[in-house]
């Protein structure tokens, strides 16, 4: 109990220091650091008190973060750097952590991308404002030639992510190499957030 206080306090204290330094004269862009930390603040405490539910919780963040629209609202980023902090403070497994991570990742860019195989072309039509036709054979040809690489880095891409997967679907982009592609970013994905926070 003790030790939740400590790392209570000390992201609060660090919220407010960043806070005071986005006032000029100081650089406004430290503001989104302080957004971090006091979203942490009240993060962190809740997560380690959940025990081995978190790890659905953890698994379910980056199933979700890959829907359209869905993903949106979603911190996945933010929430793995947090109970990498909590695993640094032995509350989790580091590698328990990583691995719910991983698989939320990739089956959650699968299921997106199921998604929009299965249905998204039926949003697409030539009098449409915003889904014409002609965008859609645009996708297609672009992820024929870029869409490995789109699916990739679109996983470390916040706007990005819950749309990728799903368009990838729709532009019928090969099922293996996009699974190829999915898998690589969704394993160095779950390390890297999970270890930022472990070494935060």
């Amino acid at each position: 109990m003790g030790q939740l206080i400590n790392f209570h306090a000390i992201t609060s204290f660090a919220a407010d220091y960043y806070k005071m330094l986005a006032h000029p004269p100081f650089h406004p862009a430290v503001l989104a650091s302080a957004n971090i930390l006091a979203i942490g603040t009240n993060l962190l405490p809740s997560l380690s008190s959940l025990g081995w539910i978190a790890y659905w919780l953890i698994f379910l963040a980056g199933f979700f973060e890959s829907f359209p629209f869905i993903g949106i609202l979603m911190p996945g980023t933010i929430i793995l750097m947090a109970v990498g902090f909590l695993v640094s403070l032995g509350y989790f497994d580091f590698y328990d952590m990583v691995i719910v991570a991983v698989l939320g990742a990739f089956l959650g860019d699968t299921f997106s991308y199921y998604l929009g195989r299965r249905f998204g072309r039926k949003i697409f039509s030539d009098t449409a404002k915003f889904f014409r036709k002609e965008y859609l054979a645009r996708a297609e040809n672009y992820f024929k030639n870029h869409g490995g690489k789109s699916v990739f880095w679109g996983r470390f891409l916040g706007p990005v992510r819950p749309f990728i997967s799903f368009v990838a679907g729709i532009s019928r982009m090969d099922w293996r190499r996009f699974q190829i592609f999915n898998a690589i970013s969704a394993i160095l994905f779950g390390i890297v957030f999970v270890f930022i926070g472990f070494d935060f």
